[in-house]
């Protein structure tokens, strides 16, 4: 295949075989000079002998193998066709006709679409522009000859240049590439895919220092490029800097798997038709962030075919997002069903089930998404934290315990590994992994509050409440917290009014973003203003925390909002605490 381009086809002018060389016309039965009468029925006669013969000679339509495709795209297709049937002079039919196949992946039958367009519109930038695009997968070299076409035709569409730089790198020719990335991104200021290229050239040369700030240029102008991340979180390895690798490659995690390049005149899609189709219009619309209208695709999809694994799969990831989880659950279902060796399905039902609080079912998922992949960290991650819920403190630890082990820089893991060991009572092994948690990942703010909790019960409250406030300084409206810090400042042996009036601003803050609901953040409420000698507001907040926490069936903290309630009401209307 190397070098190959669909050949020229040329226009054949054809003639009667009653054409006299010399310019006379002879009759095709004796060959004698005919009455005019006879040469004219003579010459219709040769008119339509010549067309039939025309007809035969004209270049055939490209036709892929239809025996797999479903209904709907088998009769978009026929159409397409028909279209360049009747109209084989329009350099647009075959585009369009090369559209389709390009997009179901009828790669050689597009080329020859796009190279009978070329032939009929040999000005036009397009045309060579897409057999370039479509021939990169199959055919480099011939991929870069249609290319270089492309940018004689049209040299300022910076897309071009980064496509054919990417081909070139890809044959090898590394100094042309760079020149290419280089001649996009001075075309094109917002191209982040053209910095990324000449980011990896360099990256692949060595030159880290430079890759790095190629690299850097790429995210400040796309700061969610996947690529990019990944390859300067490289470049700072490379330079010995392994935080700041270690920050790139987990953004990189977070990323979508491919970032795709702004390319107009490179994307043209046929009219839906057919299940891919529809999954694939969905695919696009989900990473633009129109759910309904994804979901939409994909059910569509599923019309034409229930039995696509994959579309199950993307819409039951869709819905997950959207929060409607029993659903995500039934697509996630199905896509497992029909393919239950689908490991990232089958996960990805477990994480749903999970939310759906169905423990059981997740813990059985991600069980056997381990069997088949043991060292798969999130999954490891994931059962651990499910059987932590359920109590299965220490099932819970060996396998976080493993996810730690497989991923050590993975800061969530180190704080749930301490939440296990809190829950058991081992105080100071928790503390570490939370220490341990902050030295990867300095802003986690659950880290800092955990350790808040934990330095509070050893005894070290002004260290908690450092933590506390770091807490609040990282995540200001997370009302625990502030509810702790609250009732730290409140109890503490000799407050401060500064302490007792940041108490009071705390414990309120912590109801109005509770919604004045829970009865805990009322009773830390009770407790501040007791402290600060607002004794009806004291016993307001007091009695508001026991009605709730009444109807809501906890007797125990029922118990201890009463205690608190007539202390208030005391005359010394001294309280020492609330509750935890």
């Amino acid at each position: 295949m190397a070098g190959w381009s669909p050949p020229a086809v040329p226009v054949r002018k054809c003639r009667s075989r009653a054409d006299d060389p010399g310019g006379r016309r002879r009759s095709p039965v004796s060959g004698r000079e005919s009455a005019p009468w006879v040469q004219a029925a003579g010459l219709l006669l040769a008119v339509v002998a010549g067309a039939a013969r025309c007809g035969g000679q004209k270049e055939s339509i490209p036709r892929p193998d239809l025996a797999r495709v479903d209904a709907e795209l088998r009769q978009a297709v026929e159409a397409d066709q028909d279209t360049v049937r009747k109209a084989p002079g329009s350099a647009e039919g075959w585009g369009r006709l090369g559209d389709r196949y390009r997009y179901h992946d009828w790669l050689p039958e597009a080329a020859q679409c796009y190279a009978r367009a070329e032939q009929l519109e040999p000005g036009e930038f397009l045309w060579p522009y897409l057999r370039g695009l479509t021939l990169a997968r199959i055919d480099p070299t011939a991929s870069a000859k249609a290319l270089s076409r492309a940018l004689e035709i049209g040299p300022d569409y910076a897309p071009a240049h980064v496509n054919y730089a990417q081909v070139l790198a890809h044959l090898g020719r590394l100094e042309e590439a760079r020149e290419q990335f280089e001649r996009a991104s001075g075309l094109d200021p917002t191209s982040s895919h053209a910095e990324l290229g000449l980011g990896q050239l360099l990256l692949a040369s060595g030159q880290y220092p430079a890759a790095r700030d190629h690299l850097e240029l790429a995210l400040q102008r796309n700061s969610e490029h996947r690529e990019a991340h990944l390859a300067l979180s490289q470049a700072y390895m490379a330079l010995g800097e392994q935080e700041q690798a270690r920050r790139h490659a987990e953004r990189a995690r977070q990323l979508p798997k491919e970032t795709f390049m702004d390319d107009p005149r490179g994307s043209r899609v046929p009219p839906p038709a057919g299940a891919r189709a529809h999954m694939e219009i969905g695919r696009e619309l989900q990473k633009r962030g129109m759910l309904e209208q994804a979901a939409e695709q994909y059910r569509e999809a599923l019309r034409s075919d229930p039995n696509l694994e994959k579309v199950h799969y993307n819409l039951g990831t869709l819905l997950a997002k959207q929060g409607k989880l029993e659903e995500a659950a039934v697509s996630l279902g199905e896509a497992v069903r029909l393919d239950p060796d689908d490991q990232e399905a089958r996960y990805s039902l477990g994480l749903v089930f999970s939310s759906l609080g169905k423990l059981d079912d997740a813990s059985r998922h991600l069980r056997t998404v381990l069997e088949r992949k043991p060292d798969n960290a999130d999954a490891h991650y994931n059962l651990g934290t499910v059987l932590a819920r359920q109590g299965q403190l220490d099932q819970a630890f060996g396998h976080l315990a493993e996810a730690a082990r497989i991923r050590p820089e993975h800061a969530d893991t180190q704080v749930n590994l301490a939440a296990v060991l809190a829950q058991q009572g081992k105080t100071d092994p928790a503390v570490a992994h939370l220490r341990e948690a902050l030295r990867i990942e300095p802003d986690h703010a659950k880290a800092h509050k955990i350790l808040g909790d934990l330095l509070i019960e050893q005894g070290k409250s002004q260290q908690g409440m450092n933590e506390y406030r770091e807490t609040l300084r990282l995540q200001p409206g997370w009302p625990e917290p502030a509810r702790r810090l609250a009732l730290a400042l409140a109890t503490r042996p000799k407050p401060t009014p500064q302490d007792l009036a940041e108490a009071v601003k705390l414990a309120e803050l912590a109801c109005e973003e509770t919604g004045r609901k829970n009865p805990l953040a009322l009773d830390t409420l009770a407790a501040a203003y007791a402290a600060a000698r607002q004794l009806d507001r004291a016993a307001t907040a007091a009695q508001q925390a026991l009605e709730i926490a009444a109807s809501t069936n906890q007797p125990e903290l029922v118990r201890q909002i009463r205690a608190r309630l007539s202390q208030i009401q005391s005359p010394s209307g001294e309280t020492r605490g609330a509750s935890r």
